[in-house]
Parts: structure tokens; C-alpha cells; sequence
């Protein structure tokens, strides 16, 4: 086994299918600068927002639905009534059922703000989880390393534009340099 560790040619152990290192590093920093952008939420997250708030404008609109109802019924019922006193006595004593209609649909409204703006925001570790799991398609099974390490970098600052830095200091790129800043 040592024998065949010394025949091995120093560019044959960063050449995988016959692709050199070079070749495999900028494959992945182009795949990885073009598709990790910015964002506040992952796709899972944002979805469960638009549930939420879906939620919330279903339950404004039973409420809404309900008080037209009731309002309707009075309308016809008080339409019945002879008297001032018997319309009076009627309203007052509906009176409850208003005020708890009303406050409910108020409830319900502002009770969203607080839920939608107190929704978890993602986290730079739960964003390159994502973005691997999305670029891991087509990825040899030995960049995989590499191409977390990539991500990493970007999510921690995603202004970086990984070309231009590969361009300038290619020894940040280099396998044993990503490995490091894979566990960083």
C-alpha cells in the first residue's frame, strides 16, 4: 500500500474522472456564486407564511361573513317591530353579540402583524443547508466537501464575488484551505 502512495503523481490525487482540480474548483464556485443569493427565508418558511397568513384572512372573512348575516336578520326582524321601544329594547339587547363580533374581527387582525413579523427568520446555517441540498445534483461525491465549504463562504457574506476572489488568491481554494473553512 505504501508503494502505491509513492507512485501516485501529486496532480493524479486532485484529478477525479479525468477533470483536474482547477477544471473542478471553478465549476464549483460558478454553480455556487450564480445560484446562492440573498434571501430572508427558505422556501419552506415562506410557505408557511403564506399558510399563516392565509389562515388569518380565511378566519377575517367567516367574521366579516357572520356580521353581514347577523346585520341582515336584524334588519328584517327590526323591520317587524311597531315601536321605537320594542326597535331600542331589541338593539340593546343584541347589543353583546355586537360588540364581541366587532372585537373579534378587530382581534383577529391585529393579532396578525405581531405573528407575521415575529416569524422566525433563517438562519445563515439553515440558508447553506438549504443551498447544498439544492446544488447537490450533478456534484461528484468527492467535491461535496468543497462545495459546502463554498456555500459557507457565500452565506456568510453573499456580496462575495467568489470568481473575482478565485481570480486573485487561488490558494483560498485550494483543497486543504476549504476543508479548513468547512469546520470554521
Amino acid at each position: 500500500m505504501a508503494d502505491k502512495e509513492k507512485t501516485l503523481k501529486p496532480e493524479t490525487k486532485s484529478t477525479i474522472n479525468g477533470e483536474s482540480w482547477k477544471k473542478r474548483i471553478e465549476h464549483l464556485i460558478g454553480k455556487v456564486d450564480c445560484e446562492c443569493t440573498k434571501r430572508v427565508l427558505t422556501p419552506r418558511k415562506e410557505i408557511a407564511v403564506v399558510i399563516i397568513i392565509g389562515f388569518y384572512i380565511v378566519a377575517l372573512i367567516i367574521l366579516i361573513y357572520e356580521l353581514l348575516t347577523i346585520l341582515s336578520g336584524f334588519a328584517t326582524y327590526i323591520g317587524t317591530l311597531k315601536t321605537s321601544e320594542e326597535i331600542l329594547g331589541f338593539l340593546v339587547g343584541q347589543e353583546v353579540g355586537y360588540v364581541a363580533l366587532g372585537v373579534s374581527i378587530v382581534a383577529v387582525v391585529f393579532s396578525a402583524f405581531p405573528v407575521i413579523l415575529a416569524f422566525p427568520k433563517t438562519t445563515r446555517e439553515e440558508l447553506a443547508e438549504w443551498y447544498y441540498f439544492k446544488l447537490l445534483k450533478g456534484i461528484n461525491v468527492n467535491d461535496r466537501p468543497y462545495l459546502k465549504a463554498l456555500i459557507n463562504m457565500k452565506c456568510k457574506e453573499f456580496d462575495l464575488n467568489l470568481p473575482r476572489i478565485y481570480q486573485t488568491n487561488p490558494e483560498l481554494f485550494n483543497q486543504e484551505s476549504l476543508l479548513r473553512r468547512l469546520y470554521d
